[in-house]
């Protein structure tokens, strides 16, 4: 566990300097050594995860599955990977002739590619739209996104690109690459009409209602996803009665997720309206009503995946807009109180067996 609580503290740390150096630094040596810092800050998770061996649940699937169908040729229909992630594998193989294999996995280039998108085209988002850096980086880990990353590898890809596309949401460009995302994984063509829901400029306290009515009507929920799911692949009915599908209530991410809703209703509000905090504003009330109706949901943490990680951008830009310091500081210590909560009890409190002990691709082990 240490090695994860190492690198979150280093990470953290460089993005802290990021911060420090933007506020103090003029000139052109505030870009460069803001951008230096991030790319610091960037390095820990990236090396964690490139260089992991057999740590998280889809590591073996993909290894001993998806990567050799992909490789021989067996997939052409694309019925076992996205034709995006395909291309990932494919240079993934390349790669490892032309450079070798690690030692103890032929595949390890497929990761190590993976990692550096993922983590990459979010810190690279943070960089750019985030007004506080280090707060930023910090829920990228207690909120568990980089952990999902060593798993929900496919999806988190997906992810990844629509946090590179909320950096261009006013433009073309948004579309580019959510249909990245879509060619890395299925699931994300949810970010198309997401788009659209963009230009929707309401700010009203009744959207804290919208939640609550999910949790009510979960059931009526359930069915309306079965339907979308079986329009989108077959491939996901066993979502609806596996082990996955096991009823568990979750009352952190309740009141995680309908607490910050609140207080980007009450930020967003304040201000004038644009495509990015509209975004971000439905995709929180997105996450909320999930986690209201979380129970009778299949596979319920892969689908609030799709919309609570954006807290580490809406959360920060939330915060600024507070222009009362004062509250603004308190507002950001309860956060991270409840933040740090929410890890503890994720990181202690639950069967993390699949990242721990890590270890890495040269046998280490690391406890």
């Amino acid at each position: 566990m240490k090695i994860y609580l190492y690198t979150i503290a280093v990470s953290v740390f460089f993005a802290l300097i990021s911060d420090i150096v933007y506020r103090k630094v003029s000139g052109t040596a505030k870009k460069v050594l803001t951008n230096f810092f991030m790319f610091l800050s960037f390095i820990p998770p990236f090396l964690i995860g490139a260089l992991r061996y057999n740590i998280g649940i889809d590591y073996s699937v993909y290894t001993n599955n998806q990567i050799p169908q992909v490789l021989s040729g067996w997939d052409k229909f694309f019925n076992v990977a996205e034709p995006f992630f395909q291309i990932i594998i494919k240079s993934g193989n390349e790669l490892n002739s032309f450079l070798g294999s690690f030692a103890m996995n032929t595949y390890q280039w497929v990761f190590v590619i993976t990692q550096l998108i993922i983590v990459g085209a979010i810190f690279i988002s943070i960089n750019s739209l985030s007004p506080y850096r280090s707060l930023s980086v910090l829920i990228f880990y207690f909120s568990t996104l980089f952990f999902s990353g060593m798993n929900i590898m496919r999806q988190t890809i997906g992810l990844s690109f629509i946090f590179l596309g909320l950096m261009f949401i006013e433009s073309k460009k948004y579309f580019i690459l959510t249909s990245f995302a879509f060619l890395s994984h299925k699931s994300s063509i949810i970010y198309f009409p997401m788009y659209l829901l963009s230009k929707i400029n309401y700010r009203k306290f009744w959207l804290l209602l919208i939640p609550l009515l999910a949790g009510l009507f979960a059931n009526a929920l359930r069915i309306i996803m079965y339907f979308i799911s079986g329009l989108i692949s077959n491939r996901y009915d066993q979502y609806f009665s596996n082990i996955m599908d096991d009823g568990v209530s979750a009352f952190g991410y309740v009141i995680l997720h309908y607490l910050v809703l609140a207080i980007l209703i009450y930020s967003f509000k304040k201000v004038k309206p644009n495509r990015l905090t509209n975004f971000l504003l439905y995709a929180q009330v997105a996450s909320a009503s999930i986690a209201c109706a979380y129970s009778s949901l299949p596979n319920a943490f892969r689908i609030i995946s799709f919309c609570q990680y954006f807290t580490i951008l809406s959360i920060p830009i939330a915060l600024k807009m507070i222009s009362d310091r004062k509250r603004r500081a308190y507002l950001m210590i309860s956060i991270i109180i409840l933040y740090v909560a929410f890890f503890s009890n994720w990181f202690f409190g639950k069967d993390i067996s699949q990242y721990v002990p890590y270890k890495d691709v040269f046998g280490n082990f690391f406890y």
